[in-house]
């Protein structure tokens, strides 16, 4: 019954219908107390009802600023990082990634050394690439035109159906320069920027399938 449990749900589309004989072979698996197939079925029915979720990413383009080009030995690559590579989800890891990439290791526990900017914006080293990203680099794409919903629509259309992938995603923007040499930094400052949390899923919307545990008599 286990094999074609996992046979059929590689070719039945309703998953309640998977999800129902789950439940099931698990319920005669602990009656016959075989563990083992009954942890095979759980396993099972957690990767179904809460699967795993990719972790977020978006990606960067790292320019220096053209006023600083004399200063800089090298120059990061011309294609987009992405922000799963920094080893952090913070700006001062993209701050960091310059530092070594460019060899200034002087400058990676000196968060006064280096700043970004993003839409002409000073953006604070502790701030989320991923919540710059969509405050910051989306919401200004939305003032000039670009669109954010039809951006965000596009980019959850292509999580979902696996299309497209990093090439044909919009790459934030991110200059680079040293403190100090151009004056007196005059670019609004970001400090803060409201949580991705408030975009999150309805929580009764992802996780509706678990109904159908408690339909088919839960688990016992």
């Amino acid at each position: 019954q286990l094999e074609r449990l996992l046979e059929a749900s590689k070719m039945l589309s309703d998953k309640v219908v998977v999800i129902e004989a789950a439940v099931r072979i698990l319920c005669e698996s602990s009656a016959s107390h075989d563990a083992h197939a009954a942890r095979i079925v759980l396993d099972y029915l957690c990767a179904q009802l809460c699967p795993d979720k990719p972790e977020p990413e978006c990606l960067l383009l790292l320019n220096k600023a053209s006023s600083q080009e004399e200063f800089f030995r090298g120059s990061m690559a011309r294609t987009p990082y992405s922000s799963r590579q920094l080893g952090g989800p913070l700006m001062r890891d993209i701050k960091n990634k310059i530092c070594t990439d460019l060899e200034l290791t002087g400058l990676l526990d000196d968060d006064f050394g280096m700043e970004l900017l993003v839409r002409g914006r000073l953006i604070k080293l502790d701030l989320p690439v991923l919540n710059v990203y969509e405050h910051v680099w989306l919401s200004g794409a939305q003032l000039e035109g670009a669109g954010r919903a039809s951006m965000r629509r596009e980019q959850q259309q292509q999580q979902h159906t696996g299309s497209g992938g990093e090439g044909t995603r919009a790459p934030m923007v991110v200059v680079y320069r040293l403190a100090g040499l151009d004056g007196e930094a005059t670019e609004p400052i970001v400090d803060s920027v409201a949580s991705l949390a408030a975009d999150a899923v309805d929580v009764e919307l992802e996780f509706a399938d678990t109904r159908h545990l408690g339909e088919n008599g839960g688990l016992r």
